[in-house]
């Protein structure tokens, strides 16, 4: 990976002229400011520099998380920390280039006029919520927001609120997946969210509610397991948490529930599983990671509810 990196981006050599600090990543409470600091060197208004920017800045993070973890000097269950760490700081940083875009461009929604924060929230799922992503991995994210029906924005060109939200998520995707000459920034899989590719790209956190209460399928619930607000409002990341607890410690049938994720499991591994029968996929066939990757979120549910009977507090 570091090689392939190397030469696709030869302006990272300049990272391996310090040993000194080569093999020594960025604190992990650290990614936000540094990545501030790296962007104060790009005229605000210029985005595509500044994009240009955060790709360089990941880059040049992973070759250090990598130097660290390839010397040791960087143990095998941070890694993913500092991973995890530094595409929360890139997330945070899209987001504020894209509300700064939407509110320049139609003004803010007029519900915030009263209040902190922006009514919007990001939330990771999967490898990024679980703290487990990878150098390749890419982002399931899913948006929700809190603005009430019949908000307009306050700008010349006014639009509705929900229509402003849905234009924010639809702008971070598109500066995810923007190529300029250092690449994309992440994959980005929004498919988790409300009714899948089907659904709005972001929703109220009542209409999330309300899905996950009414009409999710089990294999959703269990994705909450592992997902967590990564960006946002503290009144949205607890609405969300609230959310969580509820559907998590649901009364549910063990045995009912396994059968359920046992056949979705079959259901996965005849798709995707490996076709020549004297190979072994690692990851996808029985007995691979995905079969282990299954077992947090099956249990986890079971031992939520379990928890909530032995303290009503949970």
């Amino acid at each position: 990976m570091v090689a392939s990196q190397l030469a696709r981006h030869p302006l990272l050599l300049d990272e391996l002229l310090d040993p000194n600090t080569l093999y020594q990543p960025t604190a992990t409470d650290a990614y936000r400011d540094e990545l501030r600091q790296y962007l104060l060197r790009v005229p605000e208004e210029d985005e595509e520099q500044q994009l240009e920017a955060l790709r360089q800045f990941k880059q040049a993070q992973q070759l250090h998380i990598a130097a660290a973890d390839i010397a040791g000097t960087l143990p095998v269950m941070k890694v993913s920390d500092h991973l995890t760490w530094l595409a929360e700081a890139i997330l945070d940083a899209v987001v504020q280039q894209a509300w700064g875009q939407m509110v320049a461009r139609y003004g803010l929604p007029t519900h915030l006029h009263d209040r902190q924060g922006r009514g919007f929230a990001v939330v990771g799922y999967g490898k990024l919520g679980g703290w487990e992503l990878g150098y390749s991995s890419d982002l399931d994210l899913v948006f929700l927001h809190d603005c009430p029906a019949e908000v307009m924005t306050d700008g010349e060109r006014e639009i509705d609120g929900r229509q402003f939200y849905l234009r924010l998520a639809q702008r971070i995707m598109h500066l995810f997946s923007t190529r300029t000459s250092s690449g994309i920034l992440y994959e980005v899989d929004a498919r988790l969210r409300p009714s899948g590719a089907a659904g709005m790209l972001v929703t109220t956190a009542d209409a999330f509610a309300d899905y996950q209460q009414n009409e999710a399928w089990t294999w959703e619930h269990q994705a909450l397991v592992r997902a967590r607000v990564v960006y946002g409002d503290p009144a949205l990341q607890a609405r969300f948490d609230a959310i969580r607890r509820d559907i998590l410690t649901t009364p549910r049938e063990g045995a009912t529930l396994q059968t359920e994720v046992r056949e979705m499991r079959e259901k996965m591994r005849a798709h995707l599983g490996n076709k020549h029968p004297n190979r072994f996929d690692i990851k996808a066939d029985a007995g691979g990671i995905t079969d282990i990757e299954f077992i947090t979120p099956v249990s986890g549910p079971t031992l939520c509810q379990r928890q909530a009977e032995a303290d009503p507090l949970v």
